[in-house]
């Protein structure tokens, strides 16, 4: 079957996520804005997140989370819930801001996890980062390894893996979970309780250069 065209004049489009009525929502970066697409093609706003939303997904609760880079701020992760009301859940790990929340996967033990890219500018690449926060607001924690501009992530099926992708490396990673939010100690300087070592036995493939891949 051709792809077809479902609707157009979206602004930067990503995050697509399908309801189970059969509603695509979609993040517009450059509109600041989540957008509901009917299965006729017919759109409307749906919530005004401000900033610039990229990830998102559907929680067991109904809510959808949103991974939003902030635009040319701070990042933050937002709640929205059927109305279209939106709070922010997080934007900050113990008083340090996130730099642009990119993706993120649900768990089925109350939480999520999530990347935060870092940058690149003139002075050089800052580090990107995992963290893993719960549904309800409590708690955020940042994962033990970093990596090079990590976005797209996912899971197993059976919660047991978590998978990383490096857009400026074109690294893919599959990191065993130890339990919700916890990563397995997969090499040894981890072991030896060495802060944010590389998890070098867990690289999964690499994807052939000059590709820059995104999403998963």
């Amino acid at each position: 079957m051709p792809p077809q065209v479902l609707t157009d004049g979206l602004k930067f489009p990503e995050g697509p996520v399908w309801a189970p009525d059969g509603t695509l929502y979609v993040t517009e970066i450059e509109s600041g804005r989540i957008t509901a697409i009917a299965p006729d093609g017919s759109k409307r706003t749906f919530a005004d997140t401000g900033g610039a939303p990229n990830g998102a997904a559907l929680g067991p609760d109904a809510y959808l989370y949103v991974t939003n880079n902030g635009g040319r701020g701070p990042g933050y992760i937002q709640r929205i819930d059927a109305r279209g009301k939106v709070e922010t859940l997080y934007d900050r790990w113990e008083g340090q801001p996130f730099h642009g929340p990119n993706d993120l996967v649900m768990d089925t033990h109350g939480g999520f996890y999530f990347t935060d890219p870092g940058a690149v500018s003139r002075e050089g690449l800052k580090l990107g980062h995992l963290y893993y926060a719960r549904r309800d607001g409590s708690q955020v924690k940042r994962l033990q390894y970093y990596f090079y501009l990590p976005n797209g992530i996912a899971l197993t099926p059976d919660d047991s893996t978590l998978i990383v992708l490096e857009s400026i490396t074109g690294r893919v990673w599959a990191m065993p979970i130890e339990s919700p939010g916890t990563l397995a100690q997969v090499d040894a300087g981890a072991r030896a309780g060495a802060p944010r070592a590389w998890p070098v036995s867990a690289l999964l493939t690499t994807v052939p250069q000059p590709a820059a891949p995104d999403g998963m």
